[in-house]
Parts: C-alpha cells; structure tokens; sequence
C-alpha cells in the first residue's frame, strides 16, 4: 500500500564506489514497515526489513539467486506496481 519507496545512488557512502544503489520504502502507521535494499550492479546484495513486509523469502531468493533486477529502477518496491513477494518468490 501506502508505503512511500524511493531509489537513491549510494556514491558518497564510505568509500561505496558507483554502481551501488539503495533502495527505501516507508510504510508509517498502525501496520509500519521500513525496507532498504542494497543494490549493486543491478543485484541485490542485501536487505533490512523491518515489520510484516512479507518481503522475507523473494529478497532471500534475489540475494542467493543474484538475479539482474535492473530493469525494474527504483519500483521494485512500489507495491502499488509490483508485487514482489509473488513475482520473486
């Protein structure tokens, strides 16, 4: 829903370098949830979930698989565009 998810590059964090990408949703509320994925080269390579994201097994897989997700920009996380948790899972 109404989670607020934005995309960022992470060029001035610590020495990152280019091609690192972070990628935030906020969801504030009674049901509140926070999700950062760290993105480089188009993979993730990490990711804090904080609440019931249901986001759990499909950035497991995007991790573990290091699937090119590039195509999909800054959305990837706009649930009102993709669903995730289905599409990856």
């Amino acid at each position: 829903g109404d989670g607020e998810a934005s995309g960022g590059s992470g060029g001035g964090g610590g020495g990152l370098g280019s091609g690192v990408e972070f990628l935030t949703r906020v969801s504030p509320g009674a049901n509140a949830e926070y999700v950062k994925v760290v993105v480089v080269g188009g993979r993730v390579q990490g990711a804090m979930l904080v609440g019931d994201t249901e986001l759990e097994e499909a950035m497991e897989h995007l991790i573990l698989d290091q699937t090119d997700i590039s195509s999909y920009g800054g959305w990837l996380l706009d649930d009102n565009v993709v669903d995730v948790a289905d599409y990856f899972d």
